[in-house]
């Protein structure tokens, strides 16, 4: 009991977690509207790129009853509720393998498998929150139950699908289990009246196939209670037709021969773990068949428990068809586990025993083995101190739109689009978020382009794009960690750095907001600079933001808002300072973060300094080259890069560098007019590696307060 008991309180307390689901923010943006408009929109609130029509509603009643609840305990209420949810789940699979008569030690251990299996489901909030429970107590109370089921159950059961099929597409998970157990009854019934001669066992089946007759007119009634009516139960199709990117991860197929690194919907422990449950259930079904073909009596008919087995096997289709259903392995596993055999087998003190042993084992196989620890919140202090993942969603950015009241249409990152519609919209509307049914495929493919700053099929460029979407604000984001083969998380904060047309307004590490310079956005300008000259902060709108300037005119500022690190004051302290060791780490974290910050020439003068004082310092010279290059000085950077080639080792980074200078020139040549042009070839190489971004960078910066819809609130609230 206890290493079911341990693992499924660390799975609720990931579920407690600061929210880190994409998805989140737009149900929660969505559901404002919703709960204010009802589930007929007449348009997207939140996307300048939407389809001109309505909003499909196929998950509205989740998105608006999230809003309300928002509202009234907010973001962090959210959180206490999303664990509530979770613990729900867990208790309700409890009662489904209790109610087939496992014993304890045995329950537990399949508890443990399922937090396994269901972990990263639960851990976003996101409709899958009501599928999950509603499934469980579905189960629970309308195909587990030995006797017949009351019109008042199947009312209250009705009711449950009627507000599943307004919350989430995954309601069709109950007319198919309901179809499959009411399959299994009716096979029971016609071999135990016809070849089993078993009169008792035929008329026990029989009502039971009869009451789940009417159970399946009200499970489809009931589900036809929502806006779409019964164009709700075809929303799956309807939606991935013409499908505006490829699934990349839940949505891909369980792959049964091969491991497959599905990312965080899905690595080597749960792949493993799925095999064996669908090979338990293979097993024990085919055992039970064969005793069953072997005796040919009712006693062997029922032990193969028919109605269960077509719930385990439609649950076994799903888990194959779609790694997001992994979840549902429950089913099998109750299947393998209460087939009377195996029971017996369990019930005994060596099945106890064997129990306990797995359950120990998944608590350490996911302890050490477990994906959860690229999104966990381990530390307790910042567990309580934010409600969402700063570094994540360049909170400091939209901060800033916030402020200043800055409107009209944005280009994001794929990631940040429903965080920034949270705060921004209708104000300013976002380009794109993980709603892909929200928006013609041309979105997707426009938004690739602007990222990778491709030119398009027509003969146009990545500009143009931005042109004829009517982009005012580019908000680029991320840290330069080098490429992206998906592309879905590629920086952008250097993309429009001497881009003609279009003015810097603001700067962080991670953070860049570049205005089109035209008549419609006279206003923006006005509003930005107004802005400034309250806070006052240096600004030209001639020329733009200079993190430079505020680093040396506006400081506090700087720092309060996200643009300089805590410590910066310290750091230019420390490199003035006569101690050599300090002075020459603290002048290596200035270079860095003036590079990191666009301040060409800072980041010269830091990296000169700390490059002659430490002949061998590589660090300092990779950016002097990187840096060279971006001032447009290719000769400066092919001798640094040289020198480079002398220091022993040389590293692969350091021998690729001299192809960056021949890009660079390159490019050049082919846009004599036009140097940022051949920025590209620089921007590709990363400035920093992750470990260091970790280790120079986070908990370095103070995050600036977002105004919730209600009232002011702390970062990240």
């Amino acid at each position: 009991m206890v290493a079911g008991v341990l693992l499924v309180a660390f799975v609720v307390y990931l579920a407690g977690a600061p929210h880190q689901s994409d998805d989140f923010w737009f149900h929660l943006a969505m559901g404002e509207a919703f709960a204010s408009a009802g589930p007929w929109l007449g348009a997207d609130p939140l996307l300048h790129t939407a389809h001109p029509t309505d909003p499909v509603p196929h998950e509205w009643l989740f998105d608006a009853l999230l809003s309300v609840l928002e509202s009234g305990v907010g973001l962090g209420g959210l959180r206490v509720v999303h664990a509530g949810i979770a613990a729900l789940a867990f208790w309700l699979a409890w009662v489904v393998l209790r109610g087939a008569r496992l014993g304890r030690s045995t329950a537990a251990a399949a508890l443990a498998v399922f937090a396994v299996l269901v972990w990263w489901r639960i851990f976003q909030l996101r409709p899958e929150l009501v599928t999950i429970p509603a499934t469980l107590a579905f189960y629970a109370a309308a195909l587990a139950p030995d006797r017949p089921i009351g019109t008042r159950r199947w009312l209250a059961v009705g009711a449950l699908v009627a507000l599943w099929a307004n919350a989430h597409s995954a309601f069709l998970l109950a007319p198919l289990l309901l179809t499959a157990a009411w399959i299994g009854h009716a096979l029971v019934w016609a071999l135990a009246r016809g070849p089993m001669a078993a009169p008792e066992l035929a008329a026990r089946h029989g009502r039971a196939v009869a009451g789940l007759t009417t159970g399946l007119a009200v499970v489809w009634l009931g589900s036809g209670l929502n806006p779409r009516g019964f164009a709700q139960h075809t929303t799956y199709w309807s939606l991935t037709e013409g499908a505006v990117m490829p699934a990349l991860d839940d949505w891909l197929p369980l792959s049964l021969l091969h491991w497959v690194d599905f990312g965080a919907a899905m690595g080597p422990l749960e792949w493993a773990l799925a095999h064996a449950v669908l090979a338990a259930f293979l097993g024990t079904a085919t055992w039970a068949g064969i005793e069953f073909l072997r005796r040919r009596d009712a006693a062997s008919l029922e032990r193969l428990q028919l109605p269960l087995l077509g719930v385990a096997l439609a649950s076994s289709i799903a888990m194959v068809v779609a790694v997001r259903f992994l979840w549902l392995g429950l089913f099998p596993l109750l299947f393998a586990l209460s087939w009377a055999p195996v029971r017996a087998r369990a019930d005994a003190l060596g099945g106890r025993i064997a129990a306990v042993v797995v359950a120990w084992a998944l608590v350490l196989a996911f302890a050490t083995a477990g994906r959860y620890a690229a999104f966990a919140v381990l530390d307790p202090r910042a567990y309580t101190a934010l409600h969402f993942s700063a570094s994540k969603y360049q909170p400091s950015g939209v901060a800033f739109l916030q402020r200043c009241g800055v409107r009209g249409r944005l280009f994001n990152a794929y990631h940040q689009g429903g965080f920034a519609a949270y705060w921004l919209a209708p104000d300013l509307r976002t380009f794109i978020d993980g709603r892909n049914e929200a928006y013609p495929p041309s979105v997707y493919r426009d938004f690739q382009q602007i990222t990778a700053r491709a030119s398009t099929p027509e003969g146009g460029d990545w500009l143009d794009v931005l042109e004829d979407r009517g982009v005012d604000l580019f908000f680029g984001s991320g840290l330069p960690l080098g490429s992206d083969p998906a592309g879905v998380r590629v920086s952008t904060t250097r993309h429009m750095d001497g881009v003609p047309g279009w003015t810097l307004v603001f700067r962080s590490v991670d953070v860049a907001l570049y205005l089109r310079a035209n008549e419609r956005n006279r206003a923006n300008l006005e509003r930005v600079a107004a802005c400034y000259q309250r806070d006052g902060v240096p600004f030209d709108p001639a020329v733009g933001f200079s993190p430079a300037r505020v680093a040396e005119e506006a400081l506090s500022w700087g720092v309060e808002n996200g643009v300089l690190p805590l410590h910066y004051e310290a750091l230019r302290r420390a490199a003035d300072g006569a101690e050599a060791a300090p002075r020459q780490a603290a002048l290596n974290q200035l270079g860095l973060l003036h590079a990191l910050l666009g301040d060409d020439e800072g980041q010269r003068r830091f990296d000169e300094r700390l490059a002659g004082e430490v002949p061998g310092a590589r660090q300092p010279r990779r950016r002097l080259v990187l840096g060279a290059l971006r001032q447009d000085e290719p000769e400066r950077a092919a001798r640094v890069a040289a020198g480079l080639q002398r220091l022993a080792p040389r590293t692969p980074l350091d021998r690729a560098l001299p192809q960056a200078v021949r890009e660079y020139r390159a490019l050049r040549r082919r846009n004599p007019n036009a140097p940022w042009r051949a920025r590209a070839a620089v921007d590709r190489w990363p400035v920093l590696s992750r470990e260091d971004a970790v280790r120079w960078l986070a908990g370095r910066f103070r995050e600036p307060p977002l105004a919730r819809r209600s009232a002011d609130a702390p970062p990240g609230s």
